[in-house]
């Protein structure tokens, strides 16, 4: 039988029977071992993209067994110009919640918990876009350890637990 009278019939009978793969690479195989496909175009597909890798991966080694360098070469200088970046958009995000937490402590709320769970009922997100807990909260008290905006936070009445 060939691939196209295969591929015509699963198409003319596919929503009727059920669809077994017609990949013969994949019929080769033990049964135990064929790849479990629901028509001819997920076989083929799936086929297609072993060929592509394949091909990708003895075109890689090709070019590293010739002396070229693979992947980036400042990636190390990426990485740091990314952690600052991420840096400084965390301890922006984190100057933003002292007022915050001030006007919740006011109420009578000083433990993490508590600051967590008003925040929560807030609505106000943290810096990824999830919900508070005492711990993302201890995180951000940790963040400012020993700058001027959240040291009013850390007084004697401010509880950890």
């Amino acid at each position: 039988m060939h691939a196209e009278r295969a591929t015509l019939s699963v198409r003319c009978l596919h929503g009727r029977l059920p669809v077994y793969p017609i990949s013969w690479a994949n019929l080769l195989k033990p049964r135990s071992e064929r790849a479990p496909t629901r028509s001819t175009a997920a076989a083929l597909a799936e086929n297609e993209r072993t060929l592509i890798s394949t091909r990708t991966k003895a075109a890689l080694a090709a070019k590293k067994a010739a002396g070229a360098k693979l992947g980036n070469p400042r990636a190390a200088e990426a990485a740091v110009k990314a952690h600052a970046a991420n840096r400084a958009a965390a301890d922006q995000f984190a100057a933003n919640v002292p007022p915050i937490v001030r006007a919740i402590q006011v109420s009578g709320l000083t433990t993490l918990r508590e600051i967590a769970d008003a925040l929560n009922a807030r609505g106000v997100r943290t810096a990824r876009g999830g919900q508070w807990h005492s711990s993302t909260f201890h995180n951000i008290l940790a963040r400012f350890a020993n700058c001027e905006p959240l040291s009013m936070l850390r007084s004697p009445q401010f509880r950890t637990r």
